[in-house]
C-alpha cells in the first residue's frame, strides 16, 4: 500500500513515495557508504627513502603510522616500507638528533630528507678532556642527562642506565639485591673483563652502585679508540663519565624530595607438571627404555587424589619491598653555589629468611666558588651501604627447588625438614631460613678538588685532585643442618671474617 513521508529535497511539502522505490534508495546509499569505508580500511603499502642533509641515507630511522601502533624502520640504503590504511594517513618520520617530522604518502615512493635538531646539536656534551658541543664531537659519544632517570623504580645507577643508550650493554646475573650488574660498551671483546672505565667527576674508578641516581646530572658513555688518548689501555672497554648534580650562581635557595617504593613481585615462568603426571611419564619413559615402572597405578591414583607437594620455586621467594627517599638543597649566590643531598634505599629481598635485604645511605656536598676567572669545586660525598643474605648460591638454591617432582615437601607434618631421592643431601628452603648467612657493612669515602683557570675564550687550564677510601667488611657463617631421611649442610661451619681497606 502506498508509504507517506517528508520528501527529501523541500522541507514541508508532503508526497508520496512507493515502498520499493524507498528501500532501493537506502539501499544505494548504505552501498555508497559501506563501500568508501571498505576502501578506506584496506591496507597498502607504502615505499620510500631517508636521508639526512647531506642526502646521505639513514639507517634505523622510526617511521610510524600516526595514531596507530603500526611501526617500521628503515634500511642501511635509507629505504622503508609501511602497510598504511585509513582515507587520510600520516607518517610520523623521528630519528636520534633530527626532528620528528610529519609527511603525508601518496601512491608513488616518497623522499624524505631531515634535518638536524638545532637544540640537540648545541648540546654540551662531557668528552674526558673537557666539553664540547655536540655538532663538534667526532668520536662515538653518547650523553644521557638526568631527565633519564626520573620516574624510574631503580635502587642504583646501573639499573637506571638499562635501555637509555646504545651499546650499552647491562645485564643484572642475579636478582639478590647489592648484587653487581654486568656493564659492557660494543659488545664482548676479552675473555678477561669487559667492564668500562668509571670517572665520577674527574676521579678514575668509582663504584657507580654506590652512587645515589638522584644525585646524577649527566653520564657520557664513549666508545671509541680515542679514549685511550687520554685514560691509556684502562679506557679498552670504552668509559662511562659521571657527573654529579651542582647548584647555580644567582640561583635561590630550593627544596627537592622525590621518593619511590614499589613491591618486586617474582614471576615463576617455567611450570612443573602434577605430582600425578610427573608418576605417569615417568612410568612411560622407563617402559620405553626397557626397564620396569616404578609406580603402581594405585600410587598414582592417589597421588592425583591428594594433589602435589610443596617443593616449588614458589615457595622459597616472596615479594619484596623496595624504597629509595632523596632529599636535595641546593642554591648560590654571586660567587658561591652550594648541593647538599641525602638519600636513602632500601631493598629487600625476595629469597625467603630472617631480614635478608640491602640498605644503602647517601650524603653529598657539592660547592663552588668562583673569584674572577679562577672556578673552584669541591665534592665531598659518603656513603654506607649494608646487606644480609644467605650462605648458599642463589643459582644452587634455584636449580634444587626447580628439579623435584610435585610429590615432594620441604618439611613432614612435624616441621622436620626433608632430603629426597633427587635432591638427597640438600634442602633449599632449610638453607634459607636456618643455614647461615653473610652480612656486609661497606663505608666509602669520596673527595675532589677541581680548580679551573679561564686563560682565554680558547684555553683553559684545570687541575683535579682527589681519591676515594674505602673499608669494606664481609662477616659469615655457615650453620650445620640435618635433614631427614638422610643428608647434611654446613658440615664445615665456616666462619669468614674479611675485612678490604
Amino acid at each position: 500500500m502506498p508509504y507517506e513521508q517528508t520528501d527529501f529535497f523541500s522541507i514541508g511539502r508532503k508526497s508520496k513515495f512507493q515502498l520499493p522505490v524507498c528501500k532501493v534508495l537506502i539501499q544505494t546509499l548504505m552501498l555508497i557508504f559501506f563501500s568508501t569505508n571498505i576502501i578506506a580500511q584496506t591496507p597498502r603499502i607504502v615505499r620510500g627513502k631517508i636521508v639526512d642533509e647531506n642526502n646521505s641515507p639513514v639507517a634505523g630511522a622510526t617511521i610510524q603510522l600516526k595514531g596507530t601502533d603500526v611501526y617500521s624502520g628503515s634500511a642501511e640504503d635509507g629505504s622503508f616500507t609501511i602497510s598504511v590504511s585509513g582515507t587520510d594517513p600520516v607518517l610520523v618520520i623521528s630519528y636520534v638528533g633530527y626532528s620528528t617530522i610529519e609527511v603525508k604518502p601518496g601512491n608513488d615512493p616518497v623522499l624524505i630528507q631531515l634535518s638536524p635538531h638545532s637544540g640537540a646539536m648545541d648540546e654540551v656534551v662531557i668528552i674526558g678532556y673537557g666539553t664540547q658541543k655536540r655538532i663538534s664531537v667526532t668520536g662515538a659519544v653518547d650523553m644521557i642527562g638526568a631527565e633519564d632517570f626520573e620516574g624510574k623504580p631503580v635502587v642504583n645507577l646501573s639499573q637506571a642506565l638499562q635501555g637509555v643508550s646504545p651499546n650499552l650493554i647491562i645485564q643484572q646475573k642475579n636478582f639478590e639485591p647489592g648484587q653487581g650488574l654486568n656493564i659492557n660498551i660494543r659488545g664482548l671483546g676479552t675473555l678477561g673483563s669487559n667492564s668500562p672505565l668509571v670517572v665520577v667527576d674527574g676521579i678514575v674508578g668509582g663504584d657507580i652502585n654506590l652512587i645515589n641516581p638522584a644525585d646524577i646530572e649527566s653520564v657520557s658513555v664513549l666508545k671509541d679508540a680515542g679514549t685511550a688518548a687520554i685514560y691509556g689501555s684502562r679506557a679498552a672497554n670504552g668509559v662511562l663519565l659521571i657527573t654529579t648534580r651542582k647548584g647555580r650562581l644567582n640561583q635561590k635557595t630550593t627544596l627537592n624530595y622525590s621518593g619511590t617504593l614499589g613491591m618486586n613481585v617474582p614471576k615463576v615462568l617455567v611450570k612443573p607438571v602434577d605430582a600425578w603426571e610427573n608418576a605417569y611419564y615417568k612410568n612411560l619413559s622407563l617402559s620405553n627404555s626397557g626397564m620396569q615402572p616404578v609406580f603402581t597405578p594405585s600410587q598414582i591414583m592417589e597421588m592425583a587424589e591428594r594433589g602435589n607437594g610443596d617443593w616449588r620455586v614458589e615457595n622459597i621467594v616472596k615479594n619484596a619491598m623496595q624504597q629509595t627517599h632523596s632529599l636535595s638543597l641546593s642554591g648560590g649566590g654571586e660567587q658561591n653555589s652550594y648541593m647538599m643531598s641525602f638519600g636513602y634505599m632500601d631493598n629487600r629481598n625476595n629469597f625467603i629468611g630472617p631480614d635478608y635485604g640491602w640498605k644503602r645511605y647517601n650524603v653529598r656536598l657539592n660547592q663552588q666558588t668562583v673569584l674572577g676567572k679562577f672556578r673552584l669545586n669541591t665534592i665531598l660525598s659518603y656513603v654506607k651501604a649494608s646487606g644480609k643474605d644467605h650462605s648458599s648460591s642463589s643459582s644452587t638454591l634455584i636449580v634444587d627447588a626447580s628439579r623435584v617432582p610435585l610429590y615432594y615437601n620441604f618439611q613432614d607434618e612435624n616441621g622436620n625438614y626433608l632430603t629426597n631421592a633427587v635432591s638427597a643431601e640438600f634442602n633449599p628452603k632449610a638453607v634459607l631460613e636456618h643455614g647461615g648467612y653473610r652480612k656486609m657493612n661497606n663505608d666509602e669515602l669520596f673527595g675532589s678538588l677541581n680548580g679551573e683557570l679561564q686563560i682565554t675564550d680558547d684555553l683553559k687550564l684545570r687541575g683535579v685532585f682527589g681519591g676515594t677510601v674505602k673499608s669494606f667488611h664481609t662477616f659469615s657463617r655457615r650453620m650445620e643442618l640435618s635433614f631427614q631421611p638422610g643428608g647434611r649442610y654446613g658440615q664445615d661451619r665456616e666462619v669468614n671474617d674479611h675485612n678490604y681497606k
